[in-house]
């Protein structure tokens, strides 16, 4: 039956109340009442699984993202983060330097790295290897093993890295360094063994292992616009019979990608000059010298400190053999490693020779632990090593590698041996192996465990000449057939051997006089006949030697204590002092040098000034000569001064500060080591050693000499304050006729370019004798085409459009406007550098003047940075002598303040000054309007609008954040006002003037009537004069803690731009 309505029964028809409670009981009712109740349910249920969800989510992103990434890393869409994870990637690889002898202990590369240096250069100075290399395109760097190759290349992509990172978090608009154009990629050349691949392939596979996907196009189109660094480690481990091809693959490249920079490294004796036509730059990476030993050491006490820096360069001092040795980096740390963890607290003493110091390197690498926690006795596992070295010694040269040994060739060694032992080698095989890997760090797993090689070449080739050592015919055959390969090992044999190495050294002069030399100095046991045989060879031959190897080898023999030393030693004296033949006294020096004996250096210091080369060699020696060298100066000898500095350790420091607190040592001897300390504070150890340096004489003179102008900035530091004083005087900063600052400047050696800021500021800016800069006019039209660079467009209608009255008729314009154009420039052309706008700021002042003053200043500015330079003329340009003194000295008071304009000082003077108008404006309303007249009511209605538009345009011009406009517009406007009328630069500057030209007069005039209406005139006039004692007591004090807190010398400190300072106005 159907509804009343015509539909289906039951649709429309009312439901019963049995439904309803049924449909009620199935269906939770939403209402009002419990709707907040079931949102907080699911609110903590969100809650629950939000980081579930999050976790997930996160996960889901990542991995899209990292699906896409590794489709499309070297795609453009993705080559800003590509490069981004590379960097990274690259940081996690380089920043930590595993060492064997350390295990779990890494070393991290950013605190123990000191910067390699490259052979002697000028005036026998050692160039920073990083800064050399980084002037040229292309270059190869070869080195001894362990000389700092490889550590170069990764330090230096480490920095790349650190500056990419340090980039991406502070997002510099402007980046000016080729570092952050270019990306560098670090290739190991062995991998060219065994294959076809070009230099190409490596890189992109490199970029491969370094999270960078992909990277065939990045790396085509990076190489075509030549913005790649191939930094190409290692020929010498390519194998001989890839090397040629190999060497042809790398002449290729750099062909082809002639916009790259390409650096190779090689071992030295590797090296035959065969990319000579591609790579013509060479640098050879020089040994350490002192002064880089006591740096490393300093870094590695830090990690390690169980000793003293300075005992372990006693040590060093008193044993001239291991100072050899020290002068490897890796070698040195083995030096380190057996001082500082081995030997403390053991009372043992340091090895004197080169075996001597490889035995007790394995046996206490073999020994770690204490023998308790070791399950094979040192002997079992020393004889396994000794096995695999001379086996990976005997890998030809035309094999594949080398340099590593095949996992199947070492068990079977190992097998080998232990069947001369009383121990299974199917048990024990893998445990002894894996104790050796695990516990020594002597040996070690590459690719993945399929191939072992050593800690280093060096313990290598020891541990063959140990397996040899009872077999000299058999280390001969082995360096006949290959010399390369066994040319160290023949040395470390004779070093190591207990027998006469006569007929070994005698076999090997026929092929090499040289390496026979050099045995001849690690040979322990030898016939005098064979001795003498070789001596007579090189003594004859002295004055054509220019090898280092050999005169470090006369170097090494003659400090042997034994007669055959001995008589060495005296062989050389007499060459050095006595001959008349320029090239065997040069060649004698040098030998003589290289003893490191304290009594060679007093010798060699005598001999400053009369023989070539003696300075060369003197510096050499390190701080062995340092007193030698001071007595020389206290004499009178300016030769002695260059070689302190050139050594450059903390002792030569202190003896440098010696002679210039010395009032009875030569005065050009004193400035000269007044410039070289200025120089040399700039280094932290340096700083910190004459910080704990007595002078020898009453340091008071120094004090009454300079006042505390130079030593401000070395804080509650008494002696460094002193010292800088005391250099401050030497270098003529209180010479008011220039005098002696003309002899300083002369004086000046050539080798100090840099100096410490906090001396050489002071110096360029308080000394008396400098020029007026502020007066000075410089000739635009001298630079032209430059002017035209920083403005872009030609000089004279750039100044005359900034402004029109700055040009005069003689060509020349204010160095104000022109330092305000640089500053400018800088806005508009971030391209320009700091030097170039120096560059271009010397060239204009040098045409324009001709005064010494002058161009003693530009010579002092130069020994500053570029952005110093700058900021520094802009100083002395704004201010004068005395404002230039206090802010040199707030910048070393700790002050915490705002600007003036937001400080809570000039608030409250800006509030005071309402007031005062507030005061005014009701006196002037009330003689407007008759109720209290004074004067015709016009003149109460003109103050008012005086005072309210004055406001107006005060505070439109800036004057509540910019004290100067207040006090020029507002305080001053009755004069300043009507000079803007008359010449104001534009409309609205005129405008500024007539609106605030009656503000001050009409202001004070009302205000001091509406005091006197009440209290009198005395009361009145008390009233304004304590408003306005008050007033300039707070803007007084304001400004004194704004100008300490944001003093322009602190600035220059703190911050690595250049100082933006108004120019136009003085600074306060």
């Amino acid at each position: 039956m159907g509804s009343a309505f015509g539909g289906p029964p039951g649709l429309l028809a009312p439901h019963t109340g049995r439904n309803s409670r049924k449909e009620r009981c199935a269906m939770p009712q939403v209402t009002i009442d419990n709707l907040p109740w079931l949102i907080a349910a699911a609110l903590f249920l969100l809650l629950i699984v939000r980081d579930w969800v999050k976790k997930k989510l996160t996960a889901l992103l990542d991995w899209i993202y990292e699906r896409t990434y590794s489709r499309l890393a070297g795609s453009t869409l993705f080559r800003r983060s590509a490069v981004r994870r590379y960097a990274a990637a690259v940081q996690r690889k380089n920043e930590s330097v595993p060492i064997p002898f350390l295990e779990n202990r890494p070393l991290k590369m950013r605190k123990i790295y000191v910067p390699a240096t490259l052979e002697t250069g000028h005036n026998g100075e050692h160039p920073d290897a990083a800064e050399s290399i980084r002037s040229v395109q292309n270059a190869i760097v070869l080195g001894v093993p362990g000389a700092g190759k490889s550590m170069l290349l990764r330090h230096s992509i480490l920095s790349w890295a650190d500056n990419r990172m340090e980039r991406r978090r502070h997002r510099p608009r402007h980046i000016h360094s080729r570092e952050f154009t270019e990306v560098p990629i670090l290739v190991k050349l062995h991998r060219l063994n065994g294959n076809e691949k070009d230099i190409r392939q490596l890189i992109v596979e490199e970029f491969q292992r370094n999270d960078f996907p992909r990277a065939e196009k990045f790396v085509t189109r990076s190489l075509k616009e030549g913005r790649l660094i191939a930094l190409l480690d290692g020929l010498d481990e390519v194998t001989m019979t890839d090397r040629a091809r190999s060497t042809q693959t790398i002449k290729d490249f750099i062909q082809e990608f002639d916009r790259c920079r390409v650096i190779v490294t090689c071992r030295s004796a590797v090296y035959q000059d065969t990319l000579s036509d591609a790579l013509p730059n060479v640098f050879r990476i020089s040994e350490f010298d002192e002064r880089l030993i006591r740096r490393f050491l300093s870094h590695w006490m830090d990690i390690n400190p169980q000793g003293s820096v300075e005992e372990l360069m006693v040590t060093l001092r008193d044993t001239p053999r291991l100072m050899q040795l020290a002068r490897n980096p890796l070698l040195l740390t083995m030096i380190a490693y057996l001082y500082t963890d081995a030997y403390q607290g053991q009372g043992q003493n340091l090895p004197r020779t080169r075996a001597d110091f490889y035995e007790e390197v394995v046996d206490v690498m073999l020994r770690r632990w204490h023998d308790e926690h070791n399950h094979y006795a040192a002997r079992e596992k020393r004889r396994v090593l000794q096995r695999l070295a001379l086996t990976a010694q005997d890998i030809p040269q035309y094999s594949l590698d080398r340099l590593t040994v095949p996992e199947a060739a070492v068990r079977e060694v190992t097998c080998e041996v232990l069947e001369d032992t009383p121990l299974d080698p199917k048990d024990h095989e893998v445990p002894l192996l894996r104790e050796i890997l695990e516990r020594s760090g002597l040996l070690l797993e590459v690719d993945g465990g399929e191939r072992y090689q050593f800690a280093h070449l060096t313990l290598q080739e020891y541990l063959a000449a140990r397996q040899l050592l009872n077999s000299p015919t058999e280390i001969v055959a082995r360096y006949r057939r290959d010399p390369a390969t066994w040319r160290e090992t023949v040395r470390l044999w004779c070093g190591a051997a207990n027998q006469d190495c006569a007929p070994v050294i005698n076999n090997v002069f026929q092929l090499d006089q040289c390496l026979a030399f050099e045995c001849l100095a690690d040979a322990q046991h030898l016939a005098n006949e064979t001795a003498d045989r070789v001596i007579r060879h090189f003594q004859e031959s002295l004055g054509t030697l220019d090898d280092p190897q050999v005169i470090k080898a006369f170097g090494t023999v003659a400090s042997d204590p034994r007669p055959r030393g001995k008589e060495i030693l005296r062989f050389l004296a007499d060459k050095a002092t006595k001959t008349d033949e320029s090239s065997s006294r040069r060649a004698a020096v040098a030998a003589l040098a290289a003893t490191n004996l304290p009594a060679v250096a007093t010798t060699l210091a005598g001999l400053l000034g009369t023989a070539e080369g003696v300075r060369e060699s003197i510096t050499s020696m390190g701080d062995i000569a340092v007193d030698a060298l001071g007595d020389a100066s206290g004499r009178g000898c300016l030769d002695a001064v260059e070689p302190l500095a050139t050594i450059g350790t903390p002792n030569a420091a202190r003896k440098l500060a010696d002679i210039c607190y010395d009032s009875h040592s030569n005065g050009r001897i004193a400035v000269i080591s007044a410039w070289h300390l200025a120089a040399m504070i700039r280094i932290p150890e340096i700083e910190e050693s004459l910080r704990w340096h007595a002078p020898r004489i009453n340091t008071s003179t120094a004090i009454d000499h300079s006042g505390d102008w130079f030593g401000a900035r070395f804080e509650a530091d008494q002696k460094m304050r002193v010292l800088a004083n005391r250099i401050g005087c030497l270098l003529g900063s209180n010479d008011a006729s220039g005098k002696e600052a003309e002899m300083a400047c002369e004086a000046k050696p050539d080798s100090v370019i840099t100096i410490d800021r906090r001396i050489g500021i002071p110096l360029a800016t308080g000394s008396a004798w400098l020029p007026d800069w502020s007066q000075m006019n410089v000739r635009y039209t001298a630079a032209s085409h430059d002017l035209e660079k920083l403005t872009g467009n030609s000089p004279g209608s750039a100044i005359r459009m900034r402004y029109h009255r700055g040009a005069h008729e003689d060509h020349t314009v204010p160095l104000w406007e022109l330092l305000f154009m640089i500053r400018h420039s800088g806005r508009t052309h971030p391209e320009l550098s700091a030097e170039e706008a120096w560059s271009i700021l010397e060239r204009i002042i040098s045409a324009t003047v001709n005064d010494g003053a002058s161009h003693r200043a530009i010579m002092l500015l130069r020994l500053l940075s570029p952005k110093d330079r700058i900021a520094l003329i802009q100083l002395q340009v704004a201010n004068t002598s005395r404002a230039l003194r206090e802010s040199w000295v707030d910048a070393s008071r700790e002050v915490t303040y705002p600007q003036f304009r937001y400080g809570i000082h000039y608030r409250i003077a800006i509030a005071l000054t309402v007031l005062i108008t507030a005061a005014a404006c009701h006196r002037a309303v009330l003689a407007g309007t008759g109720i209290s007249p004074w004067g015709p009511g016009w003149l109460g209605w003109t103050a008012v609008g005086a005072i309210v538009t004055g406001w107006i345009a005060l505070i439109a011009d800036g004057a509540l954040v910019d004290e100067y406009t207040l006090a020029y517009r507002g305080l001053a406007g009755l004069l300043t006002g009507p000079i803007d009328l008359i010449d104001g630069i534009d409309a609205e500057d005129r405008l500024l003037g007539l609106a605030t030209t009656l503000f001050a007069p009409m202001t004070f005039f009302f205000s001091f009537l509406e005091v006197m209406n009440s209290f009198g005139v005395f009361t009145a006039a008390l009233s304004f004069i304590l408003w306005m004692a008050l007033v300039a007591a707070l803007c007084w004090r304001g400004w004194r803690l704004a100008r300490i807190a944001h003093a322009p010398f602190r600035e220059m400190f703190d911050s690595d731009r250049v100082v933006d300072l108004p120019y136009w106005r003085p600074l306060l």
